[in-house]
């Protein structure tokens, strides 16, 4: 499995949005491994600590980030959210 500290099943799953905590992060740009992004451990920071990188997410996985942080943490988006996991159910 080389480097992978998680079940390959476990991340099947995360990408079909199986876990509402969990969002799954492809490699790329910044990303040199493909990470897990754990909502449930979400935390503040002071945008004046925040140094631009020049990468940013897609207008989609900003949607679906946006659905699931809001299902995550209030119970809303839910149809938004399912929504989402059905496209990738398919």
């Amino acid at each position: 499995m080389g480097d992978a500290k998680f079940n390959p099943e476990l991340i099947d799953r995360v990408r079909r949005l199986e876990y509402r905590q969990f969002m799954f992060v492809r490699k790329g740009g910044p990303l040199e491994l493909d990470s897990l992004l754990r909502l449930d451990c979400v935390q503040s920071v002071a945008e004046a600590q925040l140094e631009p990188s020049g990468y940013s997410l897609s207008a989609d996985l900003c949607a679906v980030l946006r659905s699931q942080l809001a299902f995550y943490q209030t119970g809303l988006a839910a149809d938004e959210f399912a929504g989402w996991a059905a496209l990738l159910h398919d």
